[in-house]
């Protein structure tokens, strides 16, 4: 798109783009979720709730004070996705907020969306200087329900974002269509974690490691005193939270938001659309660990014996020991 033209990928993205009616249009045609043409309704937040929400629904005083602090929405025209029993309404809303704990206030903006308006929401949302798309979830915890992205901060993280929702289907089925969403956004929420120094970690010291780097550094008179160093280091407990450790404690946290209406799950999906959900995220993560197992195989199948044409570059050494020896 002409819009974006020329821009540099360590570009700080609001500093391109301005949380207007015409410029969330453009962002949300260029991320393949909607049409620029497509009608808005801006009006605030409070207004959208109290007169438009749910009138079985009631709000404590910090939900509110929430609503109330939020400013203007922007609610985009409903489209309609297929059921097995009907149609599921669909809609984009987008919002700025002001926030100090930007992870939460977006979180709290979705939740309090979904306890307003039934159907399903697909969120846009400006929280401090970052950027967030985020969607309705439906679980059996009705108080988790919102899958929030990754904080877009620069021109790049948009990029992504862009070409993850590129796979969206355009499925009228609404299953199909809110897997893929699913997918875009939750599957590398799951993966931004470190697997690798997770299972480090709980194996605890590999000593084979430890001890073949001395040997190999006895024998070919290689210095591994530092990565030796640097592995004892990376075992060592850190305080620094991992992104989805703190969505979950903002879901915890926020869990006070509750809906008076019904468990509509029953109603708004069969079992077996759910079940295929189920289906479809269990042989996802069963390729994925088939994949670690191969990829593991494979690397302890690979004999030591070319270890020597490495002793010129001890980092690519260790990095070959490392794969063969699963750290």
């Amino acid at each position: 798109m002409v819009y974006f033209s020329g821009v540099t990928d360590k570009v700080p993205f609001c500093e391109i783009f301005e949380f207007t009616e015409e410029e969330i249009a453009l962002v949300l045609e260029y991320m393949g979720l909607m049409d620029a043409q497509e009608s808005c309704q801006i009006e605030p937040m409070d207004k959208f709730i109290f007169l438009h929400g749910d009138e079985q629904e009631v709000y404590n005083k910090e939900e509110r004070n929430f609503i109330e602090s939020v400013g203007d929405i922007y609610i985009y025209r409903e489209f309609n996705k297929r059921t097995k029993r009907g149609t599921m309404p669909c809609r984009i809303v987008a919002a700025e907020i002001n926030a100090v704990d930007e992870v939460k206030s977006a979180i709290f903006f979705m939740k309090e969306i979904n306890k307003a308006v039934g159907g399903f929401t697909i969120f846009f949302i400006k929280a401090g200087f970052d950027y967030y798309i985020g969607i309705r979830a439906f679980n059996k915890d009705l108080k988790d329900d919102c899958i929030i992205s990754k904080p877009i901060k620069l021109f790049v993280d948009f990029e992504e974002m862009a070409d993850k929702l590129s796979f969206v289907s355009e499925s009228d089925d609404f299953i199909e269509y809110y897997s893929s969403l699913v997918e875009a956004l939750e599957y590398n929420e799951h993966n931004s974690i470190d697997y690798d120094a997770q299972i480090m970690k709980k194996r605890g010291i590999q000593y084979s490691y430890l001890n073949l780097l001395n040997e190999i550094s006895h024998i070919y008179k290689v210095n591994f005193a530092g990565e030796i160093d640097r592995y004892y280091r990376s075992l060592e407990d850190t305080e620094k939270k991992d992104y989805l450790s703190t969505i979950k404690e903002s879901i915890s946290e926020l869990s006070f938001i509750e809906s008076f209406k019904a468990n509509t799950m029953e109603m708004l999906f069969e079992a077996e659309e759910m079940v295929q959900l189920a289906i479809k995220t269990e042989e996802e993560h069963e390729a994925f660990i088939e994949k670690q197992n191969a990829d593991n195989s494979d690397n302890n199948e690979e004999s030591n014996s070319d270890m020597k044409e490495y002793l010129d570059d001890p980092e690519l050494m260790i990095k070959m020991l490392k794969q063969r020896k699963g750290i």
